[in-house]
């Protein structure tokens, strides 16, 4: 199933256990295992391959809810760093 039709027909039963994993990783300062896991999947760089070491790109795909999380920290982490580089500047 689409991750977007799952946010969507059962965001509202799942943003609170969401939202606890979130909180208690951060709190925590620990990933679970199945957060860090990604699929591995092989792109092509030109369209007929000859060498796969040389003509195919590895790409991660991460799981969804990894990516939000860290988006939300990445933004977090933004704000908090400006707010010191502002006070070092201004100071």
């Amino acid at each position: 199933m689409n991750f977007l039709l799952v946010v969507e027909r059962y965001g509202a039963f799942l943003a609170e256990p969401v939202c606890a994993i979130f909180c208690s990783s951060v709190r925590q300062g620990h990933v679970p295992k199945l957060c860090k896991q990604a699929n591995v999947i092989q792109i092509l760089k030109i369209h007929l391959p000859k060498l796969v070491e040389n003509d195919l790109r590895p790409i991660s795909v991460t799981d969804t809810l990894s990516k939000i999380l860290e988006s939300f920290l990445g933004g977090w982490v933004l704000e908090a760093v400006s707010r010191q580089l502002e006070t070092i500047v201004a100071g």
